[in-house]
């Protein structure tokens, strides 16, 4: 049986959204950080965004074209 942290190692969280708004990206970092998930994907337009947010975290960011 998988423990709560190992099953959020697996997620990858996502907002693929090329105008979504700050606080939905705060939200998706917060989250990511929180529950320790594999990583985050999201659009390239918002790159430099989540890029500042994860600053110092050890939460891999994927950029999805």
């Amino acid at each position: 049986m998988l423990t709560v942290e190992q099953l959020a190692n697996m997620i990858d969280h996502t907002n693929l959204k090329a105008f979504a708004d700050d606080p939905a990206f705060t939200k998706l970092c917060d989250e990511a950080k929180k529950y320790h998930f594999k990583m985050v994907a999201i659009n390239p337009a918002q790159t430099v965004r989540c890029k500042e947010k994860m600053r110092l975290k050890k939460v891999p960011m994927r950029s999805i074209m």
